[in-house]
This record gives structure tokens, sequence and C-alpha cells, in this order.
């Protein structure tokens, strides 16, 4: 019988785009375009996930706007965590009007930088900061979850399923909360695995946990755990 997987990918991410005018409706030099960069962490842009997600949203404003990359729109990638905040003050500095923050722990980055830099705009993805110049980006992550436990437990042959967590936390247990409350709305008696891998940028700990689920008979795991999650789907690939 053939293993199944049902991955549900939840992500959008909001830019605002406010254009410069021209007294005479003419194009509007590009030193007073509205610009826009953001710091993706160790994921990198090509996660398959939340830092792929807003760089193709910034390209798309771009496109918009007929800009080039790093004339308007523009990213810099974080090796670690240490990354997050010289890379917020290096765009915050270098006149970007807004600088995304992206993944929940931002925060304290984001914090600091925004205190340091009152004039520029900041947003953080998936975590709350308090500022005046500072927009905080979440979502209803529980209600998609809901539904993806309802497939999950409708479509499981074992009526045992799994759930891969990037790491502990708020956001990441809204997924988890609502991918169970899901399931056991359609089976009370659902077995439903959990583990959290403390990493949203390990693939092959994400194939290792998901590979001792599988061989503990779960059938259907739902990954909520960014770059991670790929490797969910690697070893789901695996066991066609």
């Amino acid at each position: 019988m053939k293993k199944k997987q049902v991955i549900v990918s939840m992500m959008s991410v909001a830019t605002v785009g406010l254009a410069a005018c021209g007294g005479s409706g003419e194009k509007a030099d590009q030193k007073d375009q509205f610009s826009v960069a953001m710091v993706a962490d160790k994921g990198g842009i090509d996660d398959k996930s939340f830092n792929q997600s807003a760089w193709e949203g910034l390209q798309a404003y771009g496109k918009d706007n007929k800009l080039k990359q790093n004339e308007g729109f523009s990213y810099l990638q974080s090796k670690s965590q240490q990354d997050y905040q010289p890379n917020l003050s290096r765009l915050a500095r270098g006149g970007e009007d807004l600088v995304f923050g992206i993944g929940n722990t931002f925060n304290e980055d984001v914090k600091t930088v925004a205190d340091q830099f009152k004039d520029t705009r900041f947003a953080i993805v998936d975590n709350v900061v308090e500022g005046k110049n500072v927009t905080s980006i979440t979502f209803k992550e529980n209600e998609g979850a809901y539904l993806a436990g309802i497939v999950a437990a409708m479509e499981t042959k074992k009526d045992h399923i799994g759930f891969v967590g990037g790491m502990k936390m708020d956001v990441i247990e809204r997924f988890r909360a609502g991918f169970e409350a899901g399931a056991k709305s359609v089976n009370p008696k659902i077995k439903i695995d959990v583990q959290y891998a403390e990493d949203f940028a390990a693939p092959e700990k994400g194939q290792a946990i998901a590979a001792g689920m599988y061989g503990k008979g779960a059938d259907i795991i739902f990954p909520a755990a960014g770059g991670t999650g790929n490797g969910v789907f690697t070893e789901a690939k695996n066991r066609k």
C-alpha cells in the first residue's frame, strides 16, 4: 500500500507600495521611489516556504512598478540568527522605506533596530512587535490546519497520522492544535504523532522524523516547519 502524505502550505506575504508622484504625472526619480527590502533567515530565498514566498512577493512588487533588483526592492541573506540585526540595520541605514523580517524568530532584532531607526518602517511575519514604525503580520494558522486535519483523517488508511513542527512556539502550536482538532472532529480516536525538529532549516531532520513516524505506522504527515518540512516531502516521495 502506498504511503500518503498531505501537506498544506500556508504562507502569504503582505507588501505595501507607496508610489511617489511627480507634479505633472511624470515618472518619479528613482530616489523618490518607495523601496522595500527583506531579510531572509538561514533557510534562504529558495526554501519553498516563508522566505521564498516573501521574495516572490517583493519581485512581483518590483515588476508591477518597473523596478530593478537592488533599485527599489532587494533582500539580504542571513547565515544564522546572529545576522538578523546587522542585516536589518544595513537595510535601514541604506535608506529602505520598508524592511521585512521574515519569520517569527526576528522579533527581538526587529524591535531593537526599529527603535534605532524611527524613520524606517519595519514589518515582521508570524510574530508581534510593538512599535509605531512596526507592522506585525499574523495569520489564523489554526483554521487552515484544522481543514488539513479533516483531510488527513478522511484519507488515512491506518487511523494514524503525524505532525512535524519546526520549533515548539506559539505559531507552530496553533498549527498543531488546529490539525489535531480537525482530525479528531472526524475520528476522535485517531492516533496523532507529534514531534518538533527545533529547526526551521534542517530538511535532513524533517526527513529523519518523517521516516520514524512512517516506520511506526503513520501514513499521513503534516509539517509546519519551514524548510525542514522539505525533508518530509522527500521521505514521502521515497516511500511511493
